[in-house]
Order: structure tokens, then C-alpha cells, then sequence
């Protein structure tokens, strides 16, 4: 998420709803989509004066700022009386902005005792990718899954600062809950793939087949030379040129004996070449338009050695519109897009045509029947 700076919000008491520049939030009130959606909206607001506000709407009795997650995103929503439970999804996620820190609660299905080997790996990761964020974490007993046993809920909070926002915790809140749903039925999205690897579990991308929004790499390059860096770029813009984005993994293993290549290994990969500032600088220099926003985590195994992933998010590739090129010396450029699995140039034809309308109009990449 990339904001101008927090921005302040406050209750008001008067008519009962709280303010934050440009917009109002009302009892009853509902963001939807994530931040790619209504969400953006409230995203800006800093997490010292949404908790604040929030209080002071509780104590007048008016509404609790608080989310329920759910499979498509996240839904902020303003809960008069402060009922927050939501029966018709599986995991319940919950974000609650309290007096000076703000707490995402996290219903897991694993018993609070006498936990098998599995849930403590899914509780591990959990805990993984919140500490990344900069929360603090706790596992307290949730009685409320079974009236026959009690379960787990993770609580992940952070202090009510001035400097950060309310979109970074709901997407945290939105990450664990993908990271929840992909550690049961395995990732479905670029964007829970980039999340196994921050959360340290990269080994649950073995079985998983390369498509057109997953590319899995062995190994990484140190961009030395031109031809490195043309064939990293290569890949990037590809991936940056699908609609929605995708994910590159590096430190993954793969076979084409089924037909398609799957990820049949998870080593990890050497890292001690990556520099993350210099393959930022080579991504944004060397594309057209520049390609900013792209996401580099890694996860060590051990030092120096471990898996890397480079992520582009939704709204980057919406960005560059399919259009993202890769700039060679002497102007040149050259295109490329997914094919299901696979990444192939555009032809000159097509590029020449693009850059010869100059119209900044965004097409895809390949019209009907192009390339």
C-alpha cells in the first residue's frame, strides 16, 4: 500500500460518526475489497487517531471500529453495539482498534493443548508474518469455536503510532487470513505464495504447478553482467504484464515429467549476491515506464542461503496497463508477456505499432489476434 502520509481522523461527537480528510465513517458504514477497493479510502488514516476516535465513539455508545476477513478481502466495518462474529465464514479474522494500540485477533482451528506437529508449523507462521510486520503476538485459549474444546486465537498488536496506518493492519489482516486458508487447501493466489515465503514456509509450494501469475526459479543471478540482467528483466516485465500480477520464487526445484512444470523440491537457493537496493535500482532503470512497486522478501534457511521472492502486486500491473519494456543500450526495447506457463517476446511489429501510436492509452499487450 503506498500513501502520501498518514492523515488524521476524529470523532465527532455532535453527529456521532468519525472524520478524516475527505470522507466520514458512519455507523453501519462497510469497506470492502482491500485496499484495491473501497478500502483505500480509509487506508491513509494513522493508527494513533483511529484508535483514539474509536474509543471515544465506544464510550459514547455509538459504534466500534472493528473487520471481519473473509475469503475476498477484508470488510471494514463500523459495528453498532460491537458485534463483530460473522457465522458464515471459516476462519474468523477480526481487527479492533482499542485505547492506544490496535489488536488483530486470529481464530485458528487448532487446539490450544496437545497440539500435533502440524499446528504448531501453521501457528509458527502465523506468528512469523506478524512479527515481520512489526506486531506483537500472543496465543490466548478461544472458547467460542467448540463448546467441546478449546482452540487457539492468535492476537497480533501494535502500539497506536502516529506513523503508521490503518491500511498497513488491515493488510496484515488480510495476509494472515490467506496465509491461514493457504496452509489448509494450499496457495491459490500470488499474493499467498508471497506470504508462505515471508512466514518462512516455503516448502508448502512443493506440488504446486508453475501458471501464468507463478514462476518458480532455482537460483538467482547477481545481475553483473548485461545479458543477466536482460534475462532477470525478462522475466519481471512478463510477470508485470499479466492482469493482476504475479510471483517469481526463487530457491524452488522444478520438473516437467507431468506434463507441466511443477515444483517438486524446496531447497532454497544462495543469496549472498542479492542486494536488494541494486535489483531495485536495475527494475526501475531499465524498464519503461518504470516499474515501481515491486516486492522483494526473503526468508534464510540458514545465512546466506534461502528463498526469495519478487512479487507484483494488482496495482502495479494495472499501472504499466500490459505495457512494461524492457530498455537495452541504444534505446532499444523489447516486450514480454505469460503464456500460460511460459514467457515469450512480443514481436517488433506489435511493440513498434504501440510506441509509433504514443497515445498513453491503456490496451493490453497483445490485442486480438496480435503478435
Amino acid at each position: 500500500m503506498t500513501t502520501d502520509g498518514p492523515v488524521e481522523a476524529f470523532y465527532d461527537d455532535k453527529d456521532g460518526v468519525v472524520r478524516f480528510p475527505g470522507g466520514e465513517l458512519w455507523p453501519g458504514d462497510k469497506y470492502t475489497g482491500g485496499l484495491e477497493g473501497d478500502l483505500h479510502e480509509v487506508a491513509a488514516i494513522s493508527l494513533s487517531s483511529i484508535c483514539r476516535a474509536a474509543t471515544e465513539a465506544d464510550d459514547a455508545g455509538a459504534f466500534r471500529l472493528a473487520s471481519v476477513g473473509d475469503g475476498g478481502g477484508v470488510s471494514l466495518w463500523l459495528a453498532p453495539g460491537g458485534q463483530l462474529d460473522n457465522p458464515r465464514i471459516k476462519h474468523r479474522v477480526h481487527l479492533r482498534a482499542l485505547k492506544d494500540k490496535l489488536a488483530i485477533e486470529v481464530q485458528v482451528p487448532v487446539p490450544f493443548e496437545d497440539r500435533t506437529p502440524e499446528d504448531v508449523a501453521t501457528l509458527d507462521a502465523l506468528i512469523a508474518l506478524a512479527r515481520r510486520r512489526g506486531f506483537d503476538v500472543d496465543l490466548v485459549e478461544d472458547p467460542y469455536q467448540s463448546p467441546y474444546e478449546l482452540f487457539t486465537k492468535l492476537v497480533a498488536t501494535v502500539p497506536a503510532d502516529p506513523s503508521r496506518t490503518l491500511g498497513e493492519a488491515c493488510d496484515l489482516e488480510r495476509d494472515l487470513l490467506g496465509l491461514l486458508e493457504a496452509l489448509d487447501g494450499g496457495p491459490e493466489s500470488p499474493r499467498s505464495i508471497r506470504n508462505l515465503i515471508e512466514s518462512s514456509r516455503g516448502e508448502i509450494l512443493v506440488g504446486l504447478r508453475e501458471t501464468e501469475q507463478f514462476d518458480a526459479k532455482s537460483e538467482i543471478t547477481a545481475l553483473a553482467r548485461d545479458a543477466d540482467k536482460a534475462e532477470f528483466l525478462k522475466d519481471v516485465t512478463a510477470m508485470a504484464n499479466v492482469p493482476g500480477g504475479g510471483v517469481l520464487v526463487y530457491g524452488l526445484t522444478t520438473s516437467a515429467a507431468s506434463g507441466a512444470d511443477e515444483v517438486v523440491s524446496a531447497p532454497g537457493c544462495d543469496l549472498t549476491t542479492f542486494d536488494a537496493l541494486r535489483w531495485q535500482h536495475v527494475i526501475t532503470d531499465r524498464t519503461v515506464p518504470s516499474l515501481v512497486g515491486v516486492e522483494l522478501i526473503t526468508d534464510e534457511l540458514r545465512p546466506g542461503w534461502g528463498f526469495l521472492a519478487l512479487y507484483v502486486p494488482p496495482s502495479v500491473a494495472e499501472l504499466g496497463g500490459g505495457w512494461y519494456l524492457v530498455r537495452s543500450k541504444g534505446e532499444a526495447v523489447r516486450a514480454y508477456r505469460r503464456a500460460s506457463a511460459q514467457t515469450i517476446p512480443v514481436s517488433a511489429g506489435v511493440i513498434h505499432a504501440r510506441l509509433q501510436r504514443g497515445d498513453g492509452s491503456r490496451r493490453t499487450l497483445l490485442p486480438p489476434g496480435g503478435g
